[in-house]
């Protein structure tokens, strides 16, 4: 086996912790948030590549907003942006972006 080709799947607080260091650079906060949508509503675990329950999207939303506590300015975007965020979370989701154990 080559260890070289093995693709570490990541957990959800490396997942939160990117999309949160994304939301932080991202110079245009809504379009951030979109991209918060996009990449947790495309979340599958890696044995059945089913997508993830609802209650663990909402368990990523909830990280980062934790991680976002220091950063005033994102923190207060990202309240404003939070209820936009959890209702475009999708229950059940078809695509594959990141798989989860």
């Amino acid at each position: 086996m080559d260890l070289h080709k093995i693709r570490a799947v990541p957990t959800l607080l490396e997942i939160s912790n990117d999309l949160t260091e994304r939301f932080i650079h991202a110079e245009n906060k809504t379009h951030s948030a979109t991209d918060i949508i996009v990449e947790i509503n495309s979340l599958l675990y890696v044995d059945s590549k089913k997508p993830i329950e609802y209650e663990v999207k909402v368990s990523i939303i909830n990280l980062i907003e934790s991680s976002l506590l220091p950063h005033q300015k994102e923190s207060v975007a990202f309240a404003k942006l939070k209820s936009h965020i959890l209702s475009n979370l999708d229950i059940m989701s078809e695509k594959k972006r990141f798989p989860l154990v």
